[in-house]
């Protein structure tokens, strides 16, 4: 998962919490909060569980439980206002368990083909592919 999805995810936790302290965010913040936060927990809980993580892909995915806008937990706002500081904070936390870099499948058929035929592009390019291999 890209490292600006997670702050972004986080950012909107924590914007949760500060709905006191604001003039007003309407309900459908609140809807849109659950639908990015289940996102980027379920996407969390693949990342965390394929690189073979014990405990935090569960967590992950109990967070995406809590948060899904489907079904809604019946929670006083104070809970809530807990859940939303310990989520972002666990993303903050978590963020170099689950970070990913960003490289599609043409990007990298594009790299073994300048890698082995060095000649046929240009330079900027040839040393592009090197620097991204040694990644």
């Amino acid at each position: 998962m890209p490292i600006a999805v997670i702050y972004i995810a986080a950012g909107l936790l924590f914007l949760g919490v500060a709905h006191d302290h604001l003039p007003y965010l309407p309900y459908g913040y609140f809807t849109l909060l659950g639908i990015v936060a289940t996102v980027v927990f379920i996407c969390g809980f693949l990342v965390a569980f394929t690189r073979g993580k014990s405990l935090l892909p569960w967590i992950y995915l109990l967070l995406a439980i809590t948060f899904n806008p489907v079904i809604k937990l019946p929670l006083p706002h104070e809970i809530w206002m807990i859940v939303d500081v310990a989520a972002g904070t666990l993303l903050f936390l978590t963020k170099d368990k689950i970070k990913q870099r960003v490289t599609t499948m043409v990007n990298r058929r594009h790299m073994r083909r300048l890698s082995r035929d060095p000649a046929a592009t240009s330079l900027l390019d040839y040393s592009m592919a090197m620097m991204l291999r040694r990644i």
